[in-house]
Order: structure tokens, then C-alpha cells, then sequence
């Protein structure tokens, strides 16, 4: 079965302490909120699912909804999203018959993106079914890692109740890259849309307001999240 370096840090990634982490969400909600009505019929398999986040984010109905995850823990996390089916697998190496869903959806699934992921999605998925995807932006990424010492492809994640730091894989790519791995994959109808966070949110992450000052721009100004659309 999978391993996977979420494991390690499941039991908090969802703790409201992790602002950086909830200003994602609020910028993902913002920009998902009005897409819902013009969502493809079908089955939903959500990448990473961790919890799950296909209702809240698209209002999907759970018993469409199949979550998929490398990491078992994550999978069994007591406050999740009901679903039809739980599977603990690999998004790059998926063990299921091609051509099942009409949507597969993926929320910051930097941990696993790249030319596999997106290969195995578009197996997946039915002829003309969507793909909607969240990765955060090389705009910010870049810089926060560059100046805190790591790699831009890993990012750090503080276990706050264990007081340690842990570091995990977290694939940035610029926009045009993120377009090609979709073209080369086999997708059309490609678009990118850069997310910034929500003028309503108040509490801001200082690894966002950090990177906005170094660029001069407001907090609501720098695109942390890129959303990803696509039909096969």
C-alpha cells in the first residue's frame, strides 16, 4: 500500500491554527463559489481528498463523491466529508478501470502534481468530463522558500501540539508549464486562474503578508492559489 509524508502530519493540517493553510481555503471557496451550477453529471473522484472538501468547496452530493488518498490516516479522520467510497491509493498510479467519472477534482494537490497525476486523471475520467484542480502559485511559493532556506519544490509544515517542523514534497510550476503538462496529458479547453486572497479575510498568514511586502503589493493583491480547468 501507499506511504505517504502526510501521515506525519494529518492529525493538524486541518487545525484552524494553521492560518496559511485556511487562507487557501477562503481564496479556493471565493473562487469556486459561483462554478456550481455548470458542474458535469456523474461520478467525482477527488485526488488528496484528506478529508474532503468536493461539498464544501462545489456543493457536490456525497454519494458521487469517491475520495482517494496515499495516506490511510488522512482517510480516517474522524470529521470528514461523507462519500460514497474511500480509497487508499496513489493519484499517480490509480487501481481503477479508466473512463468512470465525470469530474475529478483535486484541492492543493501540490504534494503530487505533476505529468503522472495529470496522466492518470485523464484516464480517468469520462469523454468531455472536467477536471478542476488547485495548486498554490510559484508567485508566492518561490520567494517564502527561497528566504526561509528550502527547497522551492518542498514546503515546511509546523506541528504546532509537537512543537517540530516537518518537510513535504509541494510542486510549484509557472503558469504556462502548468498549461503544457495539461496539453501534453491530452486536454483541451485549458484555464488558469490566478486566486488571491479574499478581502474579506482579516486573519493573514505571515508567510503571505511576508512575500506580499517584499513585492510592494497588498495582501490582497498576490495570487496564492492557481485553479485549474480542463475536459479530456
Amino acid at each position: 500500500m501507499p506511504q505517504s509524508n502526510y501521515d506525519e502530519i494529518a492529525d493538524e493540517y486541518y487545525d484552524a491554527r494553521h492560518i496559511t493553510s485556511r487562507n487557501f481555503d477562503n481564496a479556493t471557496k471565493a473562487a469556486l463559489n459561483d462554478g456550481r451550477a455548470n458542474l458535469p453529471s456523474g461520478l467525482v473522484l477527488e485526488l488528496g481528498a484528506g478529508k474532503g472538501r468536493s461539498i464544501e468547496f462545489l456543493g457536490i452530493a456525497p454519494e458521487r463523491i469517491i475520495h482517494l488518498d496515499s495516506s490511510e490516516i488522512m482517510l480516517n479522520l474522524k470529521e470528514r466529508e461523507n462519500c460514497l467510497l474511500k480509497i487508499h491509493a496513489d493519484a499517480c498510479s490509480i487501481p481503477l478501470s479508466g473512463s468512470q467519472f465525470g469530474i475529478v477534482v483535486g484541492f492543493l494537490i501540490d504534494p503530487f502534481f505533476g505529468l503522472d497525476c495529470l496522466a492518470e486523471a485523464h484516464r480517468m475520467l469520462t469523454r468531455d468530463g472536467s477536471m478542476i484542480l488547485t495548486v498554490p502559485t510559484i508567485a508566492w511559493g518561490k520567494p517564502l522558500r527561497q528566504r526561509i532556506g528550502i527547497d522551492v519544490m518542498t514546503t515546511r509544515f509546523r506541528i504546532i501540539d509537537r512543537g517540530m517542523t516537518v518537510q513535504v514534497p509541494s510542486n510549484l510550476h509557472a503558469p504556462e508549464k502548468i498549461i503544457e503538462m495539461l496539453e501534453v496529458c491530452g486536454f483541451r479547453e485549458v484555464s488558469l486562474s490566478n486566486i488571491c486572497l479574499p478581502q474579506s479575510v482579516l486573519d493573514v498568514s505571515p508567510d503571505i503578508s511576508s512575500v506580499c511586502k517584499e513585492k510592494g503589493v497588498s495582501n490582497y493583491e498576490l495570487p496564492i492559489v492557481h485553479v485549474i480547468r480542463a475536459v479530456k
